[in-house]
């Protein structure tokens, strides 16, 4: 009997200090409150959700990539600087790549051939480095694309130097293109503000045109 009285007493005074507690507690919360003053936030160790309105890393979907830091105002995305922020999105292989004024947006809009085939387009700001558009090409156009690559002998950046050793400007495409007999890439140059186009042969590396772009 005096074993259970100690044990009673025990655990009465342990429920007192709790409510002791609960009410220091309310107490402190009551007067931060009369005071005007907000509680101290919860800090949770748990990852924060994604945001509200975040784009969708899907094709439809818009993802921002942060322009290079030393970046002169008015300066363009390079074209490696868009087709990485494309494989940011698509892992494959870039096919194609273009700059182009669609609807006032200077963007450039670069091709990516997935490992299953599939033809990724996606449209890059030329100024901020943000993909605005993903989308599906068909079956039709990944099947060429798939045909033009496999006769290639040199690849995308190989048809760039050649490119700039036969005309003057920075290189801001190049693509993969059906010219006629050839599997051909279409190296677009930009020198100043005047367009400039190079014809490479993807099997030989040979010049087969060049000259003016569209403006």
């Amino acid at each position: 009997m005096g074993t259970r009285k100690v044990i009673a007493i025990g655990v009465g005074a342990v429920l007192l200090f709790y409510a002791g507690a609960a009410s220091t507690v309310y107490l402190a919360t009551r007067g931060t409150e009369e005071a005007g003053m907000e509680p101290a936030a919860r800090v949770s160790s748990e990852p924060e959700s994604a945001a509200a309105g975040d784009p969708a890393q899907s094709p439809g979907g818009a993802a921002d990539v942060a322009p290079a830091p030393d970046r002169a105002a008015g300066e363009l995305v390079s074209r490696e600087e868009a087709e990485r922020a494309a494989l940011g999105r698509v892992s494959g292989t870039v096919v194609d790549s273009s700059l182009d004024e669609d609807e006032n947006l200077l963007a450039y809009n670069v091709h990516i051939l997935d490992r299953e085939g599939v033809l990724h387009d996606l449209q890059v700001g030329a100024r901020d480095g943000r993909v605005y558009r993903h989308e599906i090409e068909d079956t039709e156009d990944a099947a060429e694309m798939r045909s033009l690559l496999q006769r290639a002998r040199i690849d995308r950046e190989r048809a760039a130097e050649i490119a700039r050793s036969a005309a003057s400007g920075r290189v801001v495409g190049v693509g993969l293109t059906d010219a006629g007999p050839y599997a051909a890439y279409e190296v677009e140059m930009l020198d100043g503000n005047i367009p400039g186009e190079v014809l490479v042969d993807a099997e030989s590396g040979n010049v087969l045109a060049r000259g003016a772009g569209e403006d």
